[in-house]
């Protein structure tokens, strides 16, 4: 009877925790948190070979000790050592160490969270503004420009109609950092597919808006969000112009900007728009609601805040190469 309650008491628990956003995080976290983070992890292989000899050196050296310390004094005796003592010290050493760790941890989490000012439950993501954050987007494109003598295709669409892959997966090597992602793909399947699909679930924090939401990092498929989209007229579905085509000047060209709703997928080889259409108007480019414009990156490489006040004349021109 008292295992039926306990029993029924744990499930009523998990099924107030996952009724609710913060109880799913809380309980299940780690999952999703492991699910973006393994397929960016690299095997550094020296270091992994040194741990496997320290290892298998301190579980002989333990099984040494332990068999020398319970020597039998005659053959009688059955009181040999064990392995499976050696694997449970092992065992417990290594938990031990992992707890030290998690504790550690906690309490440092705990002091900062209590220091900080923003909601426990409505965190925000990467300090700063968006011109700061925007700037390494624009070498990016140079770079790409540069080794491939043309811009990324907004996206990469197959002869049979299948979307493969985004404008921002082909940059993502040229920012340095998210090569391993880059690195991973299978560019002849779809985005979405097999271990792309794992892939882009990651968050690329290049594609982040300063101080976001958790809400605005993912889709309703757990797939990472990007807050910007490529100018249609220079980049679009397996199309893609060259630098020295912008006949206008690089400074005086938008080849990406923030957006600010109806967002795509990073991976989602359809995330570009037309900037004429209007700052902050629907379908269009847009920033903070409070920030009275939105950010771009130019051809140059130079990053620009232009007002929604702007003239549709003066952004159409901006618009087109």
């Amino acid at each position: 009877m008292k295992k039926a309650a306990a029993l029924g008491m744990l499930l009523l628990v998990g099924a107030v925790a996952w009724a609710t956003e913060t109880g799913r995080e809380l309980i299940f976290g780690w999952w999703s948190f492991a699910g973006r983070v393994a397929p960016r992890v690299r095997m550094d292989w020296p270091a992994s070979i040194v741990g496997a000899l320290a290892f298998g050196l301190l579980v002989c050296l333990i099984d040494r000790i332990g068999r020398k310390w319970r020597r039998p004094a005659s053959r009688a005796t059955t009181a040999y050592w064990r392995f499976v003592w050696t694997l449970a010290i092992v065992g417990s050493l290594i938990v031990l160490f992992a707890a030290g760790i998690s504790i550690t941890a906690i309490v440092h989490q705990t002091v900062w969270l209590a220091g900080s000012r923003q909601s426990f439950f409505e965190e925000r993501v990467r300090a700063g503004t968006m011109e700061e954050h925007a700037a390494p987007l624009g070498p990016a494109f140079k770079a790409f420009d540069d080794t491939h003598r043309r811009l990324p295709y907004g996206g990469t669409i197959g002869l049979d109609g299948k979307l493969l892959h985004s404008w921002e997966t082909h940059l993502l090597p040229y920012l340095g950092h998210e090569w391993a992602l880059w690195h991973k793909m299978d560019f002849h399947k779809e985005w979405y597919s097999d271990r792309n699909g794992v892939i882009c679930k990651s968050i690329v924090m290049d594609f982040i808006r300063p101080n976001s939401r958790v809400s605005d990092l993912r889709d309703a498929d757990g797939f990472g969000l990007s807050h910007f989209a490529a100018n249609s007229n220079i980049m679009a579905g397996n199309l893609a112009l060259k630098l020295s085509d912008l006949k206008d000047g690089g400074s005086n060209t938008i080849l990406i900007g923030e957006v600010n709703k109806d967002y795509f997928p990073w991976g989602h080889p359809a995330n570009w728009r037309d900037p004429s259409n209007g700052i902050n108007q629907p379908h269009g480019f847009g920033g903070v609601s409070t920030s009275g414009g939105a950010t771009f990156v130019l051809g140059d490489g130079s990053v620009r805040f232009i007002s929604e006040r702007v003239s549709p004349a003066v952004l159409k021109s901006l618009s087109t190469p």
